[in-house]
């Protein structure tokens, strides 16, 4: 099934490309406004091209889906810039070391921005090209009676040196690795307010592309051991959606839980 963009993400990608180029343009004028600062001079010209360079991508960015910290960064400039007459912003300048900063965090903004839609894109990409839709996290009951776990559906993922077989009914969530920021050490993830064992293979040598948040299908509802119900996954990459039988006929390790490490054994709920 090929992957097909979603209109917002043709709305983020028009955007970026456009707001990318004035935030370019913006930070051309910040410098110069700098610049004419330091020789107690600025330009009202000046001003207003800054002027209508946040106003441009600050309105865009409000109609825009995570485009959030784009607003937030230049909100507190364009009033300052809207509300302030011209010549009034030429002669007393203390806004404009605050301003370049805006400017600076903005641009940054879009980038991480960016950044996120071509995570999600490819994420969505490798999801349709293993026959899998993007929303497979939205469940469906599976078959009832003896041979339901034969027919349950999921991923064949790899973690370390193995390959895994996960259902999709135990992912809640696929983080990638700068929303999970974690070290080659660190053991422990706050997920939803909620400290989680962050579980990696111990043959593991390479970085892992995203991580997968499992729960655990055998754990009793009112398990007290944390590691029992959810954990964090590092996985490498998929391989394909199958059901439980055709993974198991093709012997992957059905059992993702059994690479967990002991050093998760105490961690508290």
């Amino acid at each position: 099934m090929p992957y097909l963009k979603s209109r917002t993400e043709e709305v983020q990608e028009s955007f970026l490309r456009d707001a990318l180029k004035l935030s370019v343009k913006a930070k051309e004028s910040i410098r110069m406004l700098v610049e004419q600062n330091e020789r107690q001079w600025v330009s009202p010209a000046e001003v207003r091209t800054l002027f209508r360079l946040v106003h441009s991508i600050k309105g865009t960015a409000s109609m825009v889906a995570d485009a959030q910290e784009v607003v937030s960064a230049l909100e507190k400039l364009e009033d300052h810039l809207t509300n302030t007459p011209v010549t009034l912003c030429a002669r007393e300048t203390a806004w404009i070391d605050w301003a370049d900063r805006a400017i600076h965090k903005t641009h940054q903004a879009l980038l991480d921005m960016q950044d996120r839609l071509k995570w999600r894109q490819w994420r969505a990409e490798k999801l349709a090209e293993v026959g899998t839709p993007p929303e497979f996290i939205k469940k469906s009951s599976p078959p009832q009676g003896y041979t339901s776990q034969a027919f349950q559906k999921g991923l064949i993922v790899v973690v370390g040196a193995n390959q895994f077989f996960v259902t999709f009914d135990s992912i809640k969530e696929i983080l990638n690795a700068d929303e999970l920021v974690c070290g080659s050490e660190r053991l422990v993830f706050c997920h939803q307010g909620q400290w989680v064992p962050v579980i990696r293979s111990q043959a593991d040598e390479h970085d892992s592309t995203f991580a997968l948040v499992i729960q655990n299908p055998q754990a009793s509802h009112d398990s007290s051991n944390l590691k029992n119900k959810t954990a964090i996954f590092l996985v490498h990459d998929i391989v394909k959606s199958a059901f439980y039988s055709e993974a198991k006929q093709l012997g992957v390790g059905l059992d993702i839980w059994a690479i967990q490490s002991g050093n998760h054994a105490n961690i508290a709920a």
